[in-house]
């Protein structure tokens, strides 16, 4: 369960970059998914698209943020519901969550996957499609090639205007949509809800944004020489 809350939280954060099938096609194939996903793109929705290009536009204009953010998975026809809090720093590529007693960091290189509890961190190199899932500045960057976007509704949610807008996956994934809530008066994310394809939802609320916080590059690297006790899993 632990692996698969992290990664949901990557989805959601993400909501942009998932990683395309890698399955071999024919020259043929190929040109005929690049109209398919023209034709996709062109449907998504006009009023959608400029909500969304506001929130992206609010996205980089910050150096470095920091947030607060809870998780929730519910699943009716199995009556499991959970909810854990967590925190991410980022910083352009980089980034440091704590998530779910572990401490995944990345300085756009490498990633470690910390562990205090098993005394272990994973090293691995960075894969583009995962990296950009976990980092929420690029939240948004380019739902255009990945989704097509549908705006629902706006609403109220706890006191805060909002507008719903559906990210459809164009390639085939385990969830069937991603559903933004954006905060209307700061285009900004509110908070994202993942439908997933077993009838789980799980859901993404952003606590608290602190923009341009101070950091540096030391906060984006795992330091092993402070963790002597720890044994180190080299994946690279």
């Amino acid at each position: 369960m632990k692996k698969i809350a992290i990664l949901s939280v990557c989805v959601a954060f993400s909501v942009v970059c998932f990683s395309q099938n890698k399955e071999k096609l024919t020259r043929e194939q190929r040109k005929e998914q690049r109209i398919e996903k023209k034709v996709k793109r062109e449907e998504s929705d006009p009023q959608a698209s400029k909500i969304l290009q506001k929130v992206k536009d609010q996205l980089v204009s910050y150096k470095s943020m920091k947030i607060d953010f809870t998780y929730a998975m519910a699943n009716g026809k199995e009556n499991v519901q959970n909810k854990k809090k967590g925190q991410i720093l980022v910083q352009n590529n980089k980034f440091n969550m704590h998530f779910l007693e572990q401490n995944i960091i990345s300085d756009g290189i490498n990633i470690w996957t910390y562990s205090q509890s098993h005394k272990e961190v994973q090293i691995s190199k960075v894969d583009i499609g995962s990296t950009n899932i976990i980092n929420p500045m690029l939240i948004i960057d380019a739902y255009e090639k990945d989704f097509q976007a549908k705006y629902i509704r706006n609403g109220v949610e706890k006191g805060v205007k909002v507008e719903l807008i559906d990210l459809i996956p164009f390639a085939n994934h385990n969830f069937d949509k991603i559903r933004m809530i954006i905060a209307k008066d700061k285009n900004m994310l509110h908070s994202a809800e993942v439908y997933d394809k077993n009838g789980s939802v799980f859901t993404y609320t952003l606590d608290a944004i602190q923009p341009n916080v101070r950091c540096s590059d030391q906060d984006f690297v795992f330091s092993i020489s402070k963790h002597p006790d720890v044994e180190v899993i080299d994946l690279r």
